[in-house]
Formats: structure tokens, C-alpha cells, sequence
């Protein structure tokens, strides 16, 4: 396995198999539609880049942070190991973490339109200020996660943990659409 260390890298590096990543920052990168496997991203930051359409089969991703990217139509699933990773201003659009252990995870000030984080557990999650239009979070476990100032989500609180979560008025009203109850006089 290649090591790169301690580095800020502006081009798409040539090698994107089996390479340990370690503290590195990638800037303004175009990943769009790559294929990368089997590689290590431990302290690393994309700050920039586009990575959507990608690929990440094996890969594991360990306190590392997306500001300012597009990460749009990832199957994050392909990846072997997610753990402390976040998204800030961001877009993760049409994504898929279906049935991930996603505890702590953030996803503040962006948008993640059409998302699929069913049967996910999402533990103090952070969706603060982020668009989840489409979004899906059937099943899923958000106790004390956070959704302030989050907007356009839909969420079943018939099939989904919200003990102690977090909303922001008039959007929670929204979790009352499952009941098909209607409300009268909100001013």
C-alpha cells in the first residue's frame, strides 16, 4: 500500500487503488465519476472537490470532512468504513446510506435532496440548516439528532426514533403529515 502524508494535493492524484491518505487536504479537485478503491482517507479534508458520481468500493473514510463539495449520486454502502465524517455547505444529492451506522454524523448548510438514509442509525446526527427535500429516513434512528432550520423533510415518526430530537418551527409541523391531521389557524 502507498502512504501519503501531511500534504495539500490540487490535482487528481494518479493512483486511486490501494493508498493510505493521512492527514492530506485535496482542493479544488474534480473526482467526477471516479473509481477508487480499496484506499485509507484518515484526517483528511476535501475542501472544493467535486466527487460526484464516484465510486468507493473498500474504501474507508476516518474523521475526515467535505466542505464545499459536490458529492452528489454516491452509494456510500460500497464503502467498507465511515466513521467521523461530515458534510458542511455541501451537496450529497441523491446519496445512499441505507442501513448505516452513521452516529454523530453532520450534514450542516447543505443540501441532500433525495437521500436514502433508511434503517440508518443516526444518533445526534446534525442536518441543521441543510435541504432534505425527497429525503428518506424510513425506519432510521434519530434520537437527539438534530434537524434545526433544516427544511423540506418528510419524516414518519410511526416508523422513525425521534425520542429527543431536535426541530425548528413551522418545519416540524411537517411531522404531523403522516397523521393526515389538519391544522386551522396557525397565525
Amino acid at each position: 500500500m502507498e502512504y501519503v502524508e501531511d500534504q495539500i494535493i490540487t490535482k487528481l492524484p494518479e493512483c486511486l487503488s490501494d493508498v493510505e491518505f493521512t492527514e492530506v487536504t485535496f482542493n479544488n479537485i474534480d473526482f467526477k465519476e471516479s473509481y477508487v478503491t480499496s484506499c485509507l482517507f484518515i484526517d483528511c479534508k476535501f475542501e472544493n472537490c467535486n466527487l460526484s458520481n464516484s465510486k468507493f468500493p473498500g474504501c474507508t473514510f476516518r474523521d475526515t470532512s467535505f466542505k464545499g463539495s459536490r458529492l452528489s449520486g454516491i452509494n456510500w454502502t460500497d464503502a467498507s468504513n465511515l466513521v467521523s465524517f461530515n458534510f458542511d455547505d455541501c451537496q450529497i444529492n441523491y446519496s445512499v446510506f441505507l442501513g448505516m451506522n452513521l452516529d454523530n454524523f453532520k450534514c450542516t448548510n447543505s443540501q441532500a435532496k433525495g437521500c436514502d438514509f433508511s434503517e440508518c442509525s443516526l444518533k445526534n446526527a446534525d442536518f441543521s440548516k441543510t435541504d432534505l427535500s425527497e429525503t428518506s429516513f424510513h425506519h432510521a434512528n434519530c434520537e437527539k439528532a438534530s434537524f434545526s432550520d433544516a427544511k423540506q423533510y418528510y419524516i414518519d415518526p410511526s416508523v422513525t426514533k425521534l425520542k429527543d430530537a431536535i426541530f425548528s418551527y413551522p418545519e416540524a409541523l411537517s411531522l404531523l403529515n403522516s397523521f393526515s391531521i389538519k391544522i386551522d389557524n396557525l397565525s
